[in-house]
């Protein structure tokens, strides 16, 4: 069997030149809105961008300064510990001096409580009344203690320099355990500048994948638009060679009456004016209105 012929579509009727100018206007207008707010959206990223490196550079410097405080405490605190150490060996040797010359003497009991033996019997006979055999007694006491006192000379001079280094040790290790603490804090906000520069440089990343791809709907539009604006130009082009007529019916003009001549050369100077300043205007790429487009028309007829 034979196949049925499929019956012909009747073609549309062209729009006339007008109508197509008109149309081809709307969507260059459109799409130069939809460039301007790409552009504008592409203005406020770059914005963001450049608030934020200008943050990150800021947060860097403050960084990069603790940094250098943590690194000159641990020097400082590296030095107390050092002296507290040295001490420490001073300390150990004046205390075993300390012993040999106890060992030596054969002193018998705690040095310093003989020396605060002998100020108190001192004292004592000085304010007190007392039996004879008592003082007597006393006195004897105290001659054995002064005998012991003259061997403790020796000792006394070591005595100072064990306070006196005992003394040192102690602020010296108050030293390092304040320059301790300030390393921990500074370290503290050093680690956290550096994670807010880990979070704005991610966000910057971010914002910059989100430009790109504006950037390429930009070139996208860019040149929808220029392809728009060629048809326009094309299209305005013929449509100012036409009658009048034809160009806005797409049909063969008719014979104007000698009136009607008469009144389009009265018109004729003025539209001319008007038709040069929208040529002006799409040479420079303005936006051009119905106005414009109806003016350039009628100045070309």
């Amino acid at each position: 069997m034979e196949e049925k012929s499929a019956k012909p579509e009747l073609e549309k009727p062209a729009s006339s030149p007008k109508a197509q100018a008109m149309k081809l206007r709307t969507d260059l207008n459109k799409v130069a809105d939809q460039k301007e707010k790409l552009f504008s959206e592409k203005e406020e990223i770059d914005k963001k961008i450049s608030s934020i490196i200008s943050n990150i550079k800021s947060l860097k410097a403050e960084r990069d300064s603790l940094i250098r405080e943590v690194k000159e405490g641990k020097k400082l605190r590296d030095q107390h510990n050092k002296e507290i150490k040295a001490k420490i060996k001073d300390v150990k040797k004046l205390r075993d001096e300390k012993d040999k010359v106890i060992k030596k003497q054969k002193i018998e009991g705690d040095p310093l409580k003989i020396l605060d033996e002998i100020k108190s019997l001192e004292q004592k006979l000085e304010t007190e009344v007392m039996k004879f055999n008592k003082e007597k007694e006393i006195m004897k006491r105290l001659k054995d203690l002064k005998k012991v006192q003259a061997e403790l000379g020796k000792l006394s001079i070591v005595w100072d320099d064990i306070n006196k280094v005992s003394k040192e040790i102690d602020e010296a290790k108050a030293k390092a355990e304040k320059v301790h603490k300030d390393i921990q804090e500074k370290a503290k906000q050093s680690q956290e500048k550096h994670m807010e520069i880990i979070a704005l440089s991610s966000e910057v990343k971010e914002l910059k994948a989100q430009k790109d791809k504006l950037s390429k709907r930009i070139k996208n539009v860019k040149e929808s638009f220029r392809k728009v604006d060629e048809e326009l130009k094309e299209n305005l082009m013929k449509l100012s060679k036409m009658p009048a007529s034809e160009s806005s019916t797409g049909m063969p003009p008719k014979k104007p009456s000698v009136k009607k001549e008469r009144k389009q050369e009265q018109e004729k100077n003025l539209l001319k004016k008007i038709g040069d300043k929208v040529k002006e205007k799409i040479k420079k790429k303005e936006k051009l209105t119905t106005e414009d487009l109806i003016a350039l028309q009628e100045s070309e007829k």
